[in-house]
């Protein structure tokens, strides 16, 4: 019993193709998410809107939020990855099929809104290490986030957000020369090179920081103590949203930058919203 339910929370090597291997051909097992993972089975399963897997050390959780977005966070409470399924019409939350893949379906069409690309699966697993993992019988690892302390810590900007880091004095750079561009493309908040931070629509300016010919230092930093800030080098703009608890900064398709705490309130934003 001790050892089943070390290897529950830790995952031994040989324990889940032992169990699969024991299962009768006669009994379809169910399948289940608890804890840290969720077992396929044969009849697949679901993470549920609202429900979450916590890793084994309580740092990393992967939460099927009521705003129908998947989203893996970390101990400080950043987003280090999701599905990008924000505000879509899921049909019940995270599905683990039977054919062992991993989809986020939509209610009614059945179409897919988001799916891992891999078969096979038997195990999905939040580790310790904050890498979310798909496991097959064999139980190789056939699929992963990618995920670990490094996001958490250090924060990033890549696509059309960035994150902060959980470090209170590091910080996440959008350099000089770099951009945010929204998923639709019609939008772009832009680090300038000549030091002015910028939100165009296809090319034309909706608003600006104002800091144009300042001698900027690296670019905008989104600080670990939630605060957008501009130096040169001492500060000449910033959002003030000064430990306010926002974690994520998103260039949206309606042309709205937005600062956004962990539940999705907004705290800042440029006022852009449907400019164009």
């Amino acid at each position: 019993m001790f050892l089943a339910i070390c290897c529950l929370i830790l995952f031994c090597p040989g324990v889940l193709q032992a169990s699969l291997e024991k299962r009768s051909i006669h009994k379809r097992d169910a399948g289940y998410c608890s804890g840290n993972l969720c077992y396929k089975m044969d009849t697949g399963t679901v993470l549920p809107i609202g429900s979450s897997l916590w890793s084994a050390n309580g740092k990393y959780e992967l939460q099927m939020q009521p705003d129908k977005n998947l989203v893996l966070y970390c101990y400080a409470g950043n987003a280090i990855w999701h599905a990008d399924t924000y505000g879509n019409d899921v049909d019940g939350g995270l599905k683990f099929t039977e054919d062992g893949s991993l989809e986020i379906t939509e209610v009614g069409t059945g179409n897919s809104l988001w799916k891992n690309g891999v078969s096979g699966g038997e195990m999905l697993f939040l580790q310790n290490d904050g890498n979310l993992v798909m496991y097959d019988i064999q139980e190789r690892n056939i699929w992963e986030t990618g995920t670990g302390l490094a996001y958490c810590e250090k924060g990033y900007c890549i696509g059309d957000r960035c994150v902060k880091p959980s470090l209170r004095d590091g910080y996440a750079l959008l350099k000089l020369g770099e951009e945010l561009i929204s998923k639709n493309g019609k939008y772009d908040l832009r680090m300038q090179t000549d030091g002015n931070l910028v939100v165009y629509c296809n090319g034309n300016a909706l608003w600006h920081s104002e800091t144009y010919g300042r001698s900027v230092t690296g670019g905008l930093r989104f600080q670990g103590d939630s605060n957008l800030v501009i130096y040169d080098p001492n500060p000449i703009w910033h959002s003030s949203t000064y430990d306010n608890g926002a974690t994520t900064l998103i260039m949206q398709d309606d042309g709205n930058v937005v600062l956004y705490t962990r539940d999705g309130r907004s705290v800042w934003h440029t006022g852009t919203f449907g400019m164009c």
